[in-house]
């Protein structure tokens, strides 16, 4: 399961989602290409975990979560994500978790989006 967009010709690309996301987590974990916001797609065969050298990633729930004091910021699992969505902050890894990590029951980004474009789609 990951954060969908549902049509990307409908996004307004006001950024509201990415200033919740940051509101959330202290910066957002949201990659963005042309001011559309783009998600990490929680790949199940996580390249971003294989790739990583330190075993600083794993699969929580389906979730791949990077374990923030084992990453070396080598930038590997970067290299091999397909969607290139893990953001770099202090040299050290961070990519959407669908906010398993904080006290939110559904991400603050799709609730936020005023077109209501945001799911979770499984």
């Amino acid at each position: 399961m990951h954060i969908e967009l549902k049509n990307p010709y409908s996004c307004s690309k006001c950024g509201i989602c990415i200033e919740e996301c940051a509101k959330t987590h202290g910066f957002s974990r949201i990659r963005t290409k042309n001011k559309l916001p783009i998600f990490c797609k929680q790949c199940s065969n996580a390249p971003c975990k294989e790739a990583c050298k330190v075993n600083a990633i794993k699969i929580v729930h389906g979730i791949p979560i990077i374990n923030h004091k084992l990453c070396v910021g080598c930038k590997l699992c970067l290299e091999n994500c397909p969607y290139k969505c893990i953001i770099f902050k202090d040299l050290v890894a961070h990519k959407c978790t669908l906010c398993i990590d904080s006290e939110k029951l559904i991400s603050p980004c799709i609730e936020a989006c005023p077109n209501h474009l945001l799911f979770i789609k499984y």
